[in-house]
């Protein structure tokens, strides 16, 4: 798969906020495009399953490195909230392209987190449907489960280095929020989640899901852990976002 994902796709960058991004474009004869967004610390090229999916739909992919990640510049992860307006420079670039395209947003974990976050801002409407597997409920909670599951105290530690991201990044943690955004979403979102996630705890799935005023569907894969439903059970995952996406593909 990491073959045909190094062979099949082209190199494309954009430059906001003065850093380089990365992503790699797998090009079909449509006007139908996917935009995948990979998790925390991993990379474009690990989404490869997921590309060559959406590619096998007839998609036009666009498989982006997170700043920091992979070949895209930039020091600084910031767990979803700069990288929201990252994933609306590359809709324009898109756009810049094919006026008429219609977008698929997918996201896993951080990616699944910052696909919700730009889900709250002023999208166009090309943008058709947001596909969130696994994704966390805010910086602060996920910042904070993680110190519980390694037992360090989360006080004053997180308190400290959220207003610390505050002073330097112009942010804090607890703004970092996808369960605020999705409350200001008006783009049709199915929500995914494993149930034996630990990372990413499955009742933040819930929380999400009654927290948007989109419309929505929400996807339980039983047994999987955190970023392996797709894995667990493909079939039903991928019947469930085909089944999602053609309901609003076309509005």
């Amino acid at each position: 798969m990491k073959k045909w994902y190094d062979e099949q796709g082209e190199d494309i960058y954009i430059k906001p906020a003065s850093l380089r991004l990365h992503g790699k474009l797998f090009k079909n004869d449509s006007s139908n495009y996917a935009i995948v967004c990979h998790g925390y610390t991993s990379k474009a090229k690990h989404m490869a399953g997921f590309v060559n999916k959406f590619y096998s739909l007839g998609y036009n992919v666009l498989a982006v490195d997170a700043r920091a990640h992979g070949d895209s510049e930039g020091t600084k992860i910031g767990m979803g909230w700069p990288e929201r307006m990252d994933v609306i420079e590359w809709i324009k670039l898109i756009l810049s392209w094919d006026s008429d395209a219609k977008i698929i947003l997918h996201g896993v974990s951080m990616g699944a987190a910052t696909v919700l976050m730009a889900s709250g801002e002023s999208l166009p409407e090309n943008v058709k449907v947001i596909i969130a597997d696994c994704g966390y409920t805010s910086e602060w909670d996920e910042f904070r489960r993680e110190a519980d599951v390694l037992h360090i105290p989360w006080f004053p530690v997180l308190n400290v280095t959220s207003g610390l991201s505050k002073l330097y990044d112009g942010y804090n943690f607890k703004q970092a929020s996808a369960i605020e955004q999705v409350k200001k979403s008006r783009i049709p979102t199915l929500f995914i989640h494993g149930s034996e996630d630990e990372l990413v705890p499955y009742d933040m799935l819930g929380k999400l899901y009654s927290a948007a005023s989109c419309e929505k569907e929400c996807l339980t894969v039983n047994g999987a852990g955190h970023a392996l439903s797709s894995s667990v059970e493909p079939k039903l995952y991928w019947n469930t976002v085909e089944s999602f996406i053609e309901k609003y593909i076309n509005n």
